[in-house]
């Protein structure tokens, strides 16, 4: 029998009345049973209520705490706009100029700068202005990184501001590989690379020639342009390349003054930052005047040497990169020129590239390349000459070849149907001298395969007009042209190549015909 855990359900009445009936009416096991789950059910019920009272306490406690944040929060919020009251008062009330800022407008002024340094960076990136854009990134830098401000803005624009140095670096990039650049613009993206990411004068040269190496692949290797475009648009960088490459780290011959990269340097480092930025367009809101001094005075620094490059040092340096560009034009130039297929077309690029060449060789491009170079820079001469020199000749040979295959096919033909021929033509090839019979035989022989004759002779002509009327167009000159001499000796060499292979053409062909009719006497002889 099992007793039941329910009080109530044992006995009724009173606690005396409800002992004696449970000994009355159960045996002391069940009793012990019923004590043991009655017990079990009080260590339960205090464990429920422990846990209860423990939870309600953790949250009774972070209650307390959010109240007691709250409240730090609330007045720190009150003194805050306290003070900023105080602030609009004494900005809004006439008062004569103070020879000092206060704390509070000092911490107002520098705040505002901080949240409006993120839209004067874009619109520095937007119009360009890439040094102007890095020396506002260094002042901002610099109030980032002192640990003496405490302003309320910083910690949200933070990561703002040192998202855009990526976009500064970008800009300066760019401008360095367009070869349309002013030396001017060059220099300053130059300069911004130097300050943000202290690369010194020697890699600055390396990229600003790597850059334009690229670009005259990249020139050379585009699909969507003719091949009068792309080896114009190659000279065009060269020349700009070298240009910029004196102007901005060769030193001027005429007084000895550093180039345009040291001299833009100099300038960024000894005018004050809000003084250079905040000018031609760019205003400063007026609250910049309460500024402390550390910031309206503040002035880039290098973290690197910039030290001039020496002229022995720069010469090496282009030269090594013209020599690397002559070998890319020349591979990539070849390839272009390939897909020319007369000397017509290829005659009218090069007077295109001619006229090109003349409008650089100017006495500026000829002391440009004197002082980087060490030399004058012939560009026809270095750069173009032989690209269509070895084209032309290859031109000359192709069609050289395809007339006589053409010729070799008709007289082909021309056999073949005067094999064919009963009793007349065909037969002339096994007539000796002693067969022929008189001369009205042979004149009627000599009628009935002249027209084949006629009509070869005729096609030969005209192949080898066309030929030569194509031939003309490369070698003529331009008597006022600089290149004109070479031009004249690329001429005279292609005369020649030209006889030396219309010479070995009529050998050919005369080969050709004398072993066809050697072989169709041959044929005749077997023939019973």
């Amino acid at each position: 029998m099992t007793v039941s855990t329910n009080p109530q359900g044992l006995c009724g009445g009173t606690d005396h009345e409800e002992v004696d009936r449970l000994f009355e009416k159960h045996s002391i096991s069940e009793i012990k049973e019923y004590e043991r789950t009655l017990r079990g059910n009080i260590e339960t019920k205090k464990e429920e209520l422990r846990q209860t009272v423990g939870e309600r306490y953790r949250d009774v406690i972070n209650a307390a705490d959010t109240i007691s944040t709250m409240a730090k929060c609330s007045h720190e919020i009150a003194e805050s706009l306290s003070q900023l009251t105080t602030v609009c008062r004494e900005i809004s009330s006439p008062r004569p100029k103070q020879t000092k800022p206060s704390t509070n407008n000092s911490l107002l002024s520098q705040t505002n700068l901080i949240v409006e340094t993120p839209m004067f960076l874009w619109k520095l990136v937007d119009d360009k202005q890439v040094l102007k854009a890095g020396q506002l990134y260094l002042l901002s830098q610099s109030m980032i990184d002192n640990p003496t401000n405490h302003l309320p803005s910083l910690p949200q624009h933070v990561p703002t501001i040192g998202r855009i140095r990526l976009s500064i670096i970008q800009l300066a990039e760019r401008i360095i590989s367009d070869w349309s650049a002013t030396s001017q613009s060059v220099a300053d993206s130059l300069t911004s690379l130097l300050l943000l990411e202290g690369k010194g004068p020697r890699q600055l040269l390396s990229q600003l020639l790597l850059s334009r190496k690229v670009s005259i692949h990249n020139a050379l290797t585009q699909l969507s342009s003719t091949s009068k475009h792309q080896l114009n648009e190659t000279i065009s960088i060269l020349v700009a390349t070298i240009e910029n490459v004196k102007d901005i780290f060769k030193p001027r011959v005429d007084g000895g003054w550093p180039g345009l990269l040291h001299s833009t340097l100099g300038a960024a480092t000894r005018g004050t930052v809000i003084e250079s930025v905040f000018t031609d367009g760019l205003s400063a809101p007026s609250s910049f005047r309460y500024l402390p001094d550390g910031v309206t005075n503040f002035r880039v620094s290098l973290n690197c040497l910039a030290e001039p490059l020496s002229s022995v040092y720069v010469e090496e340096v282009a030269n090594e990169w013209v020599e690397s560009v002559q070998d890319d034009v020349t591979t990539q130039g070849n390839q272009l020129l390939s897909f020319i297929p007369s000397l017509k077309a290829l005659a009218s690029i090069r007077g295109a590239l001619i006229s090109t060449v003349e409008s650089c060789a100017s006495s500026e491009w000829r002391g440009a390349s004197e002082l980087v170079l060490g030399s004058t820079f012939n560009l026809w001469e270095s750069l173009l000459r032989d690209l269509f020199v070895h084209r032309s000749a290859g031109i000359i040979d192709s069609r050289i070849n395809k007339i006589f295959d053409d010729v070799k096919e008709e007289i082909e033909t021309e056999f073949m149907e005067a094999s064919e021929v009963s009793g007349g033509g065909g037969s002339i090839w096994n007539a000796d001298s002693g067969a022929l019979g008189d001369a009205t035989d042979l004149y009627m022989r000599y009628k009935s395969f002249s027209p084949s004759i006629i009509r070869l002779c005729r096609s030969i002509s005209e192949r080898l007009n066309d030929f030569l009327e194509d031939v003309g167009h490369i070698s003529g000159t331009n008597p006022v042209s600089t290149t004109a001499s070479t031009l004249s000796q690329d001429s005279n060499k292609l005369t020649q190549s030209l006889s030396r292979l219309v010479g070995l053409l009529v050998s050919r062909l005369d080969a050709f015909i004398s072993s066809r009719i050697e072989s169709l006497r041959c044929d005749k002889q077997k023939d019973p």
